[in-house]
């Protein structure tokens, strides 16, 4: 997620900010509130708090800051160039600061999945830990994934309780 898997896709295994409705509009997904400053250069996020990811540990606003600064640093497939900084302000509040007015900037928030700081690393792509609607049984590189519900996801469980895409 940090690096990008293309632009404008919604992740499973992984939650964002926002998200998009079945009509393009955003809703709220791990955020509860969000509000941008009238210069249009702060945006502050309020998180839920019943948002776990599938190791047990919750989510909060250090692992969004982490997350959007990851993705900044790595110069992957999401543009975040215009982002100054994201900073956790409590466990609940994460204030991104950008350089100048952005207007696609929620599309692109809802295309970061967010990672937790304690576990990522750089086999991070291979065994992700995500607090989406789904997370990784198994994984046969140039075979199949197969993917299974998240039954501790706060948003409701799915109806397709599993997925196996062949490759």
């Amino acid at each position: 997620p940090t690096k990008g898997w293309g632009h404008g896709n919604a992740p499973i295994i992984q939650s964002t900010l926002v998200k998009y409705t079945a009509d393009l509009t955003f809703e709220k997904d791990l955020a509860t509130d969000y509000h941008l400053s009238e210069d249009g250069l702060t945006w502050t996020f309020r998180l839920r708090e019943d948002a776990w990811f599938t190791d047990g540990e919750q989510v909060t606003a250090s692992d969004v800051a982490f997350t959007l600064e990851t993705a900044k640093a790595a110069k992957g497939a999401v543009d975040l160039t215009y982002m100054e900084s994201a900073v956790a302000q409590d466990d609940t509040t994460v204030m991104i600061t950008l350089s100048r007015p952005t207007s696609i900037f929620l599309n692109t928030l809802a295309s970061i999945g967010i990672v937790p700081e304690h576990a990522y690393s750089e086999d991070y792509g291979r065994n992700p830990i995500g607090s989406g609607p789904y997370q990784l049984v198994e994984w046969i590189p140039q075979e199949q994934l197969i993917l299974a519900v998240n039954k501790e996801y706060y948003g409701g469980i799915p109806e397709i309780k599993n997925v196996t895409i062949v490759f």
